[in-house]
């Protein structure tokens, strides 16, 4: 079930891509989707897909490449620890 806790752990992962450099796109149906597009080359884009709490897709690109990697997490602290590993590395 999704609660108060959860949503906050979303707008801190929103804060990670808060700087210019990412455009947010939000769609809410039978599940969240969130994605975070480069303003400068809309290829390269984050993609984040709430099925429910325990069921989360990531979608994040490859660096150098036209390639994208995906991946299945079970909860959103590790969403929110995958992406700040990635963002942080690259520094982005």
């Amino acid at each position: 079930m999704l609660n108060i806790d959860f949503f906050n752990k979303i707008s801190e992962i929103d804060k990670l891509f808060c700087n210019n450099i990412y455009k947010k796109y939000k769609s809410i149906d039978t599940k969240i989707e969130l994605s975070y597009k480069k303003i400068d080359n809309i290829i390269y884009e984050y993609k984040i897909i709430i099925y429910n709490d325990d069921n989360i897709d990531v979608t994040i690109p490859i660096d150098n490449s036209n390639y994208k990697y995906k991946t299945t997490l079970y909860n959103i602290d590790d969403v929110y620890n995958y992406l700040v590993f990635h963002l942080k590395k690259y520094k982005i």
